[in-house]
């Protein structure tokens, strides 16, 4: 193998690499504003959600 084919995909893997550390990912302080509008929401919509809120736990869950 010789340096030229070495270098052969050197400017994908670069572009590649740029994609990926461009896309945004959604900080803590983005995810909790989001939850705690989707939850006020959801508890002016739906008088049960309304109930059930005094008794909430907040939990997370992952899926792989």
């Amino acid at each position: 193998m010789n340096i030229t084919s070495k270098w052969k995909y050197a400017p994908g893997l670069m572009l590649v690499t740029v994609a990926l550390l461009s896309i945004h990912t959604a900080s803590a302080d983005d995810l909790t504003s989001q939850s705690r509008a989707a939850l006020q929401q959801l508890v002016a919509q739906n008088p049960a959600a309304a109930k059930c809120k005094s008794k909430q736990s907040p939990f997370l869950c992952f899926r792989m």
